[in-house]
């Protein structure tokens, strides 16, 4: 199997007769300060999990295929990562801002579609924080994080019975009071620097 690293041919001796853990954790030996940002296969992207059952289960790809693993540096990473939180955070803020004003009155249609895309905003929105705090170092910032994830998570949960029980006015509040209130900490935390 041939192997690339940003588009550098390696040593067939480098990685050859490995397992997929295994090469795995050689690029994470020889390369401490990336990350594996992308997999490709024959020039397709793939899951990690895929790359590593094709090599275990296909013995004509481990003797003649090609893999390329996409390195980028952490901090490049996180940077871009915050920039695009920070990018979104404006959308989210008025789409629940839309949602709280359509629950105050008669639109309760549109503050559902507004409730649903929230949601979905805010889970891609905490998919991109928990992405930045597992490369940090910084204990203390992961349990800061942690403790405001914890006290989000407990706000989303209230804003769903919330939102079952019909109850709009709580609601409203959970998301213009709680939930923002908490994933800006998050977001705060994200963008400190570690000590």
């Amino acid at each position: 199997m041939e192997v690339y690293i940003n588009g550098e041919k390696q040593p067939e001796d480098r990685f050859s007769q490995l397992s997929g853990q295994e090469i795995i954790g050689r690029i994470r030996e020889n390369w401490p300060d990336s990350l594996i940002e992308k997999i490709l296969l024959e020039e397709e992207e793939v899951p990690l999990i895929y790359f590593q059952e094709k090599l275990e289960k296909d013995e004509q790809f481990r003797k003649e295929g090609e893999v390329e693993f996409v390195l980028c540096e952490k901090q490049e990473l996180m940077e871009r990562e915050i920039e695009r939180i920070e990018d979104y955070l404006p959308r989210l803020e008025a789409t629940i801002e839309e949602m709280v004003d359509f629950l105050s009155g008669e639109k309760k249609e549109k503050a559902r579609s507004r409730y649903r895309s929230a949601l979905e905003g805010l889970e891609w929105m905490q998919s991109k924080l928990v992405k930045v705090m597992r490369v940090k170092e910084d204990k203390e910032q992961k349990l800061k994080f942690q403790d405001e994830r914890r006290e989000y998570h407990r706000a989303i949960k209230s804003a769903l019975v919330a939102y079952q029980q019909g109850r709009d006015g709580r609601l409203s509040q959970l998301f213009s009071e709680e939930i923002l209130f908490y994933l800006k900490n998050m977001i705060a935390i994200v963008k400190e620097e570690e000590s």
